[in-house]
Protein backbone atom coordinates (compact mmCIF):
# COMPACT_ATOMS: atom_id res chain seq x y z
CA UNK A 1 0.00 0.00 0.00
CA UNK A 2 3.24 2.44 0.46
CA UNK A 3 3.20 2.87 -3.20
CA UNK A 4 0.01 4.18 -4.20
CA UNK A 5 0.27 6.70 -1.19
CA UNK A 6 3.67 7.80 -2.69
CA UNK A 7 2.35 7.81 -6.36
CA UNK A 8 -0.50 10.09 -4.89
CA UNK A 9 1.70 12.24 -2.87
CA UNK A 10 3.61 12.67 -6.27
CA UNK A 11 0.42 13.42 -8.60
CA UNK A 12 -0.83 15.88 -5.53
CA UNK A 13 2.65 17.95 -5.13
CA UNK A 14 2.57 18.37 -8.96
CA UNK A 15 -0.85 20.02 -8.73
CA UNK A 16 -0.06 22.48 -6.28
CA UNK A 17 3.65 23.44 -7.75
CA UNK A 18 2.08 23.88 -11.45
CA UNK A 19 1.33 27.76 -12.27
CA UNK A 20 -2.40 28.72 -12.31
CA UNK A 21 -3.53 28.91 -16.20
CA UNK A 22 -4.74 32.51 -17.41
CA UNK A 23 -8.51 31.75 -17.69
CA UNK A 24 -9.48 35.10 -19.10
CA UNK A 25 -11.39 34.54 -22.28
CA UNK A 26 -13.54 36.12 -25.04
CA UNK A 27 -17.19 35.61 -24.74
CA UNK A 28 -20.33 36.76 -26.46
CA UNK A 29 -21.37 39.56 -25.80
CA UNK A 30 -24.69 38.80 -26.28
CA UNK A 31 -24.72 36.50 -22.78
CA UNK A 32 -24.97 40.31 -20.96
CA UNK A 33 -23.97 38.76 -17.49
CA UNK A 34 -23.04 41.82 -16.17
CA UNK A 35 -24.82 44.77 -14.83
CA UNK A 36 -25.63 48.11 -17.77
CA UNK A 37 -23.23 50.77 -16.10
CA UNK A 38 -25.28 54.43 -15.92
CA UNK A 39 -24.36 58.09 -15.91
CA UNK A 40 -23.78 59.46 -12.12
CA UNK A 41 -27.04 61.23 -12.49
CA UNK A 42 -25.48 64.92 -12.57
CA UNK A 43 -24.53 67.17 -15.39
CA UNK A 44 -22.51 65.76 -18.07
CA UNK A 45 -19.13 64.94 -16.72
CA UNK A 46 -16.03 65.69 -18.51
CA UNK A 47 -12.31 65.32 -17.74
CA UNK A 48 -9.58 62.84 -17.90
CA UNK A 49 -11.43 60.38 -15.31
CA UNK A 50 -15.09 59.98 -15.54
CA UNK A 51 -16.95 58.05 -13.18
CA UNK A 52 -20.42 56.56 -13.81
CA UNK A 53 -22.67 53.66 -11.59
CA UNK A 54 -22.77 50.29 -11.86
CA UNK A 55 -26.11 49.90 -12.11
CA UNK A 56 -28.36 53.39 -11.47
CA UNK A 57 -30.16 54.75 -8.23
CA UNK A 58 -28.71 55.14 -4.54
CA UNK A 59 -28.42 51.41 -4.43
CA UNK A 60 -25.25 51.55 -7.08
CA UNK A 61 -22.56 53.02 -5.75
CA UNK A 62 -20.37 51.33 -6.91
CA UNK A 63 -18.16 54.13 -9.54
CA UNK A 64 -16.88 52.69 -12.82
CA UNK A 65 -14.07 55.02 -14.26
CA UNK A 66 -13.27 55.75 -17.58
CA UNK A 67 -9.82 57.11 -18.88
CA UNK A 68 -8.34 57.85 -22.15
CA UNK A 69 -6.81 59.71 -24.93
CA UNK A 70 -8.70 61.25 -28.12
CA UNK A 71 -7.86 63.09 -31.18
CA UNK A 72 -7.64 66.14 -29.42
CA UNK A 73 -4.34 67.60 -29.89
CA UNK A 74 -4.53 70.15 -27.07
CA UNK A 75 -3.40 69.61 -23.56
CA UNK A 76 -6.55 68.44 -22.04
CA UNK A 77 -7.67 65.69 -23.74
CA UNK A 78 -10.93 64.74 -22.01
CA UNK A 79 -13.38 62.39 -22.34
CA UNK A 80 -17.11 63.18 -21.54
CA UNK A 81 -19.88 61.26 -20.19
CA UNK A 82 -23.57 62.01 -20.67
CA UNK A 83 -25.77 64.32 -18.47
CA UNK A 84 -28.53 61.94 -16.25
CA UNK A 85 -29.16 58.65 -14.98
CA UNK A 86 -29.61 56.68 -18.12
CA UNK A 87 -27.71 54.71 -19.63
CA UNK A 88 -23.61 55.56 -19.58
CA UNK A 89 -22.16 56.70 -23.50
CA UNK A 90 -18.58 57.91 -23.17
CA UNK A 91 -16.94 60.07 -26.09
CA UNK A 92 -14.53 62.69 -26.20
CA UNK A 93 -15.28 66.02 -24.88
CA UNK A 94 -17.38 68.50 -27.07
CA UNK A 95 -14.94 70.33 -30.16
CA UNK A 96 -17.03 72.77 -31.49
CA UNK A 97 -21.13 72.52 -31.68
CA UNK A 98 -22.15 69.19 -30.70
CA UNK A 99 -19.36 67.47 -32.23
CA UNK A 100 -17.06 65.52 -30.23
CA UNK A 101 -13.54 64.26 -30.77
CA UNK A 102 -12.92 60.68 -31.37
CA UNK A 103 -11.50 57.83 -29.04
CA UNK A 104 -8.32 55.94 -29.71
CA UNK A 105 -7.12 54.50 -26.57
CA UNK A 106 -8.50 54.08 -22.87
CA UNK A 107 -9.02 52.10 -19.36
CA UNK A 108 -12.17 50.80 -17.71
CA UNK A 109 -11.75 49.67 -14.00
CA UNK A 110 -13.72 49.91 -11.04
CA UNK A 111 -12.56 52.45 -7.07
CA UNK A 112 -9.90 50.80 -6.10
CA UNK A 113 -9.32 48.19 -8.93
CA UNK A 114 -11.84 45.70 -7.67
CA UNK A 115 -12.56 42.86 -9.24
CA UNK A 116 -15.00 41.88 -12.22
CA UNK A 117 -16.18 38.74 -13.73
CA UNK A 118 -17.79 40.36 -16.48
CA UNK A 119 -16.93 43.26 -18.58
CA UNK A 120 -18.71 43.97 -22.01
CA UNK A 121 -18.77 46.95 -24.15
CA UNK A 122 -19.49 48.33 -27.55
CA UNK A 123 -17.68 50.77 -29.71
CA UNK A 124 -19.84 52.98 -32.29
CA UNK A 125 -19.25 55.22 -34.93
CA UNK A 126 -16.02 53.46 -35.97
CA UNK A 127 -13.69 54.31 -38.97
CA UNK A 128 -12.23 51.02 -38.92
CA UNK A 129 -8.93 49.82 -38.15
CA UNK A 130 -7.83 47.12 -35.38
CA UNK A 131 -8.47 47.30 -31.76
CA UNK A 132 -6.51 45.94 -29.17
CA UNK A 133 -7.28 44.56 -25.45
CA UNK A 134 -5.22 43.97 -22.98
CA UNK A 135 -6.36 42.81 -19.49
CA UNK A 136 -4.84 43.31 -16.12
CA UNK A 137 -5.82 40.21 -13.75
CA UNK A 138 -5.62 38.55 -10.65
CA UNK A 139 -5.50 34.68 -10.39
CA UNK A 140 -7.81 33.02 -7.29
CA UNK A 141 -5.19 33.95 -4.84
CA UNK A 142 -4.55 37.26 -5.35
CA UNK A 143 -1.40 37.13 -7.47
CA UNK A 144 -0.83 38.92 -10.81
CA UNK A 145 -1.77 37.32 -14.19
CA UNK A 146 -0.10 37.45 -17.40
CA UNK A 147 -2.62 37.78 -20.68
CA UNK A 148 -2.20 37.70 -23.84
CA UNK A 149 -3.35 41.00 -25.55
CA UNK A 150 -6.81 40.19 -27.62
CA UNK A 151 -6.98 41.86 -31.28
CA UNK A 152 -9.95 42.51 -33.99
CA UNK A 153 -10.30 44.64 -37.03
CA UNK A 154 -13.28 46.80 -36.42
CA UNK A 155 -16.06 47.33 -38.77
CA UNK A 156 -17.50 50.40 -39.76
CA UNK A 157 -20.26 49.20 -40.86
CA UNK A 158 -21.28 46.64 -37.89
CA UNK A 159 -21.75 46.25 -34.69
CA UNK A 160 -17.97 45.69 -32.34
CA UNK A 161 -19.34 44.30 -29.40
CA UNK A 162 -16.63 42.93 -27.02
CA UNK A 163 -17.10 40.93 -23.98
CA UNK A 164 -14.34 39.18 -21.82
CA UNK A 165 -14.78 36.82 -18.71
CA UNK A 166 -12.59 35.51 -16.15
CA UNK A 167 -12.93 31.72 -15.37
CA UNK A 168 -11.98 29.56 -12.45
CA UNK A 169 -12.01 32.10 -9.85
CA UNK A 170 -9.46 34.99 -11.54
CA UNK A 171 -10.72 38.66 -11.59
CA UNK A 172 -10.10 41.54 -14.00
CA UNK A 173 -9.12 44.68 -12.34
CA UNK A 174 -8.57 46.84 -15.51
CA UNK A 175 -9.68 46.41 -19.25
CA UNK A 176 -6.88 48.93 -21.58
CA UNK A 177 -8.07 49.26 -25.26
CA UNK A 178 -6.10 50.61 -28.09
CA UNK A 179 -7.17 51.11 -31.78
CA UNK A 180 -4.53 51.79 -34.07
CA UNK A 181 -5.30 52.55 -38.09
CA UNK A 182 -8.27 54.10 -37.17
CA UNK A 183 -11.41 55.57 -34.21
CA UNK A 184 -14.39 55.21 -32.48
CA UNK A 185 -17.05 57.87 -32.16
CA UNK A 186 -18.66 56.59 -28.30
CA UNK A 187 -18.32 53.96 -26.54
CA UNK A 188 -21.70 52.20 -25.13
CA UNK A 189 -23.66 49.11 -23.67
CA UNK A 190 -20.97 48.99 -20.91
CA UNK A 191 -21.86 45.59 -18.50
CA UNK A 192 -19.77 44.80 -15.31
CA UNK A 193 -19.94 41.83 -13.22
CA UNK A 194 -17.96 42.67 -10.07
CA UNK A 195 -16.34 40.33 -7.82
CA UNK A 196 -17.73 41.76 -4.86
CA UNK A 197 -21.15 40.46 -5.57
CA UNK A 198 -20.49 37.54 -7.14
CA UNK A 199 -20.44 33.67 -5.68
CA UNK A 200 -17.26 33.00 -3.70
CA UNK A 201 -14.37 31.90 -6.42
CA UNK A 202 -13.75 28.19 -7.34
CA UNK A 203 -10.82 27.04 -6.47
CA UNK A 204 -7.70 26.73 -8.94
CA UNK A 205 -6.08 22.85 -9.30
CA UNK A 206 -3.39 24.76 -7.14
CA UNK A 207 -5.40 25.42 -4.13
CA UNK A 208 -7.06 22.14 -4.44
CA UNK A 209 -3.90 20.26 -3.88
CA UNK A 210 -2.64 22.15 -1.39
CA UNK A 211 -5.91 21.45 0.32
CA UNK A 212 -5.93 17.54 -0.27
CA UNK A 213 -1.85 17.46 0.85
CA UNK A 214 -3.53 18.82 4.08
CA UNK A 215 -6.41 16.46 4.29
CA UNK A 216 -3.96 13.76 3.38
CA UNK A 217 -1.34 14.68 5.91
CA UNK A 218 -3.86 14.93 8.65
CA UNK A 219 -4.94 11.33 7.96
CA UNK A 220 -1.80 9.97 7.87
CA UNK A 221 -0.89 11.89 11.54
CA UNK A 222 -4.19 10.15 12.81
CA UNK A 223 -3.07 6.57 11.38
CA UNK A 224 0.13 7.08 12.88
CA UNK A 225 -1.51 7.75 16.27
CA UNK A 226 -3.68 4.53 16.04
CA UNK A 227 -0.83 1.61 16.92
CA UNK A 228 0.62 3.91 20.42
CA UNK A 229 -2.44 3.74 22.04
CA UNK A 230 -2.95 0.10 21.32
CA UNK A 231 0.35 -0.72 22.51
CA UNK A 232 -0.06 1.18 25.40
CA UNK A 233 -3.35 -0.72 26.23
CA UNK A 234 -1.93 -4.03 25.62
Amino acid sequence: MKHPIRNSFAVLAMMAAAPAGADIIDASSSDSQGTLVHGNGGSADVGLDITGTLGAGPSAPEIVHFTGDTTDTGSSNELMIQGGAGQAEITGATSTGNDTFDLVSGNIFLSGNAGMDWIEMAFGDVTGGTITFTLSALDSLGNPESIAPFMYSLDPNGENKFAFEALNGESITNLAWSITGGTAGDIRQVRIASTEAGVPPVPEPATWGMMLLGFAGVGMALRRKRPTLLSQIA
